[in-house]
């Protein structure tokens, strides 16, 4: 049998057995080996032809490539694992084969370990060694551990690794700090991707936002101004007021402040019918209508009134939204209710964003009076009707009034309420077009012998020469009940 023995460090034997050879130990192999181990003395390794191979044991897989037909060997060292991962400790720890993988005809490597252990040691491995060797340097036992490694015979074989001077083993570095370098190079190239996909999608969103916002924003001003000159009668100021200001108001994107439109007028000249066809061009989740009398009733509860107005028109605004509110009968609230919105207005100039837009709406009946007696003056000085403009009224709503004799003196004079919006008193031909409108809606054809007996049945001003209605277009839909 050709065996050559080299030492090795740690009191290491190897011997290096060609194929064919069958090395029988003389000791039983102990229990830290993690190959295949037998109580029996009769332990063969695999290939020889005196036994059939041991019975496997759970144990620890060699590095891929290293062992193919028993996977449970593993490196005992750094610098073994490093110089070879296709073989066993003990062949790469030698002198002969370091730095080289085993030629093919070796095939079988056996590593015979002494080791010594204490008593406590030796009882807890009782029946798994055997031995009765005693080391007296050491003052314990010894057992003999037998490992047996393949050489897989299909790798070639590499060139021996460069040393220094001092007889060490020189590591090229070179590679090394390359992959390193790459491999920055490589994740902050993927980090960079990524933010920079993540600030495309985040600009992508605002993108679409934003423009879901201008849509909700949108008006359309002359689909408005059409609704309204087919639907309300005798009111071209009025008209031309309302659609004038809110195209302004919504076409400048910048514009943070609510839009407050005032309007006066007599009874039934179309004050809420106005506002409810301006609303009817509005999402209805967002126009809110406030009624005086019925919501701020009593005068005792005035600030509670002005904390009231603020709080349910500010828990009301939407982002991204036309939002409209109606107060009808202004002229009829009190003092806690008018400071309350006062107060509201002032705060939403400051704290409004651009991208919310918030239409207030104020009716009354008040300056009525005046607006009947100049129309009616204007009228039998031979005046056309449609000749009155808005800037001839204008002094008639703001002057000859002391201040704080009107709720909104102190509102327009303080730059809060924008435009005063005057509703002309209505004649008859103005309610017999209201009256036509209604029994249209209705699907009636209307007749002109129908149209003159609801007329008959409204009364006008003044007595000595009845020109204007008194309850204007209020009232046709419940005479033309009574009239069918």
């Amino acid at each position: 049998m050709d065996t050559s023995t080299l030492k090795t460090p740690h009191r290491k034997q190897l011997i290096l057995k060609k194929t064919g050879s069958c090395p029988t130990p003389s000791h039983k192999v102990g229990p830290l080996s993690f190959l295949p181990v037998t109580p029996t003395s009769n332990f063969k390794l695999p290939g020889c032809n005196e036994s059939a191979p041991p019975a496997k044991r759970p144990g620890r897989s060699l590095t891929k490539g290293a062992v193919r037909r028993r996977k449970t060997c593993q490196y005992d060292d750094v610098d073994s694992a490093r110089t070879d991962r296709s073989i066993s400790v003990a062949l790469a720890s030698s002198k002969k084969y370091r730095g080289h993988r085993v030629p093919d005809q070796v095939k079988n490597v056996t590593v015979v370990e002494t080791r010594h252990i204490d008593e406590h040691t030796l009882r807890k491995t009782i029946g798994h060694v055997h031995s009765n060797d005693f080391d007296e340097k050491y003052g314990k036992r010894k057992f003999t551990e037998v490992r047996t490694f393949e050489k897989i015979t299909t790798q070639l074989p590499i060139n021996k690794r460069p040393k220094r001077t001092d007889g060490s083993e020189y590591r090229d570095n070179t590679s090394t700090l390359c992959s390193k370098l790459l491999h920055t190079l490589f994740v902050i190239t993927a980090i960079s991707i990524m933010f920079m996909c993540c600030v495309r999608l985040c600009v992508a969103i605002l993108r679409w936002k934003t423009q879901l916002c201008n849509m909700a924003l949108y008006l359309d001003t002359g689909k408005l101004n059409a609704s309204l000159h087919s639907r309300v009668f005798g009111q071209h100021i009025a008209l031309g007021s309302v659609v004038f200001t809110l195209a302004s108001y919504m076409s400048d994107p910048h514009d943070a402040k609510p839009l407050v439109l005032s309007f006066h007028g007599w009874t039934g000249s179309g004050k809420n019918h106005v506002s409810g066809i301006v609303a009817e061009f509005l999402d209805s989740a967002y126009v809110h209508k406030f009624i005086v009398p019925l919501h701020f009733p009593h005068e005792i509860d005035n600030e509670i009134y002005k904390s009231q107005v603020q709080e349910w028109v500010k828990s009301n605004i939407s982002s991204c939204e036309i939002n409209m509110f109606i107060f009808d009968e202004m002229d009829k609230a009190f003092d806690g209710v008018i400071e309350g919105l006062k107060m509201l207005l002032e705060n939403l100039n400051q704290s409004l964003q651009s991208n919310t837009k918030v239409l207030i709406v104020l009716l009354s009946n008040t300056k009525g009076h005046e607006i009947n007696s100049y129309m009616y003056h204007a009228l039998r000085t031979g005046r056309h009707r449609e000749s009155i403009s808005h800037e001839e009224l204008l002094p008639v709503l703001v002057s000859n009034s002391l201040v704080g004799s009107i709720w909104y003196e102190d509102l327009y004079n303080s730059g809060l309420i924008h435009r005063l919006v005057p509703f002309l008193p209505l004649e008859k031909n103005h309610v017999m077009s209201c009256i036509n409108d209604d029994l249209v809606s209705r699907g009636i054809h209307p007749e002109a012998r129908f149209v003159e007996r609801v007329v008959e049945q409204m009364y006008f001003f003044p007595d000595h020469n009845p020109v204007f209605s008194k309850t204007g277009c209020k009232r046709v839909s419940s005479k033309i009940d009574i009239s069918m």
